[in-house]
C-alpha cells in the first residue's frame, strides 16, 4: 500500500481495516460507497468523490474511479481496476472561493443595509419635511431643493456603486477593461504608493464570463497583496489584449519577495494560482526587472468566429 494512503487516512492499511470504514466515512458515504461498489461489480464505470475524516479528524476528500475487468464476452468479474486520487487541496481552494463570494455578499447586504438605506431615509424625511411645510402655505426655498437633490444625487451614485460591485464585469459597465481601471481607482490613495493602470489593446477581448471573473480576482488579489506587503512607491497594473493572449501584469517597486515565499505561499496565493488553472492561465510571481514584485497571468484567448 502506497505511502498516500497513510497521508489520506493517517494510518495503515492493518489499522484502518481494524478500525472498520465507519471511523473514516459518515453513514451517508458509507453507502454510496457501497452502492459504488455494485455498480461497478455489473460491468459499468465508477467517478464519484467522497468525503472522509483521517485519523486525526481532519477532512479530506478523494476521487474515486473504477472499472471491472471481465475475462471475456459473458465471462464473470475477473477484476476491478481503480484509482483514488486525493483532492483535498482542490477541495479546500473551491471551498475558499465560495467563502470568498459569501463575504463579498455579505458586504454588499451591509453596504445596501447600512448606507443606501440611511441615504433613502435622509431624502424621504427631507421630501416629507418639505411637503408638510408646503401644505401650511410655505413653498420650499432654494436652498432645501438644492439639499434634496444633492442627496438624491449621491444616493443615485450610491446605487451606481453597489451595481458596479454586483457586476463589475458588466459590458453595461465596460467590461473588464473598466473593471480594472475601476478598481484601480478605488484602490488609490493619497497617503499610499501610486497606483497606476494601463490598458493595451491590439484586439477585443473575446475571453468570456466566468473566465474573466477568476482573471479580475487574481488582479484584485495581486493589487492587494502589494498595497499591503509591498512597501512600494509605485505600483503599474497593465492588461495587454492580444489576439490569442491576454496578459495581466502587476509590477511594484517594493521591497521584493524572499527566495522561499512561494514555496510557502499562503491561501491568497494558492487561491490565485488555482483560479488561473481553472481558466488555462499561466501566473507566475517573481523579481521584477528593477526589484520590487512581478506578477504575470497569461491567459488564451478563446478562437475568433472568423477563424
Amino acid at each position: 500500500m502506497s505511502s498516500g494512503f497513510e497521508r489520506v487516512y493517517g494510518c495503515t492499511l492493518d489499522r484502518f481495516i481494524e478500525l472498520g470504514g465507519k471511523s473514516f466515512y459518515d453513514a451517508a458515504t458509507l453507502e454510496r460507497i457501497l452502492a459504488g461498489a455494485s455498480t461497478v461489480a455489473r460491468g459499468s464505470d465508477l467517478s464519484m468523490d467522497v468525503s472522509l475524516r483521517s485519523i486525526d479528524g481532519a477532512q479530506r476528500w478523494l476521487r474515486v474511479v473504477a472499472r471491472s475487468v471481465h475475462a471475456g464476452p459473458g465471462a464473470g468479474l475477473e477484476r476491478v481496476l481503480g484509482v483514488a486520487e486525493d483532492i483535498t487541496e482542490r477541495m479546500r481552494l473551491e471551498q475558499a472561493l465560495h467563502e470568498a463570494a459569501r463575504q463579498e455578499q455579505q458586504r454588499l447586504g451591509k453596504e445596501i443595509h447600512d448606507k443606501l438605506t440611511q441615504e433613502l431615509v435622509g431624502v424621504a424625511l427631507l421630501a416629507r419635511g418639505l411637503a408638510a411645510a408646503a401644505r401650511k402655505g410655505r413653498q420650499p426655498s432654494a436652498e432645501e431643493l438644492d439639499q434634496l437633490a444633492l442627496l438624491a444625487s449621491g444616493t443615485i451614485g450610491t446605487c451606481h456603486s453597489i451595481a458596479q460591485d454586483l457586476s463589475p464585469l458588466s459590458e453595461a459597465h465596460g467590461g473588464l477593461v473598466q473593471a480594472l481601471h475601476d478598481m484601480v481607482d478605488r484602490q488609490s490613495d493619497s497617503n499610499g504608493p501610486g497606483v497606476r493602470f494601463d490598458a493595451i489593446e491590439d484586439a477585443p477581448i473575446r475571453l468570456q464570463l466566468p473566465s474573466t471573473d477568476h482573471l479580475f480576482r487574481i488582479a484584485q488579489e495581486g493589487l492587494t497583496n502589494a498595497l499591503k506587503h509591498a512597501s512600494a512607491h509605485s505600483i503599474h497594473v497593465t492588461l495587454a489584449v492580444q489576439p490569442h493572449t491576454l496578459r495581466l501584469e502587476i509590477e511594484d517597486d517594493g521591497i521584493g519577495i524572499p527566495p522561499d515565499a512561494t514555496g510557502s505561499a499562503g491561501l491568497g496565493l494558492k487561491i490565485m494560482h488555482y483560479r488561473a488553472e481553472l481558466i488555462g492561465a499561466h501566473l507566475s510571481i517573481g523579481p521584477g526587472e528593477n526589484g520590487g514584485t512581478r506578477l504575470v497571468c497569461e491567459c488564451p484567448q478563446p478562437a475568433s468566429d472568423a477563424a
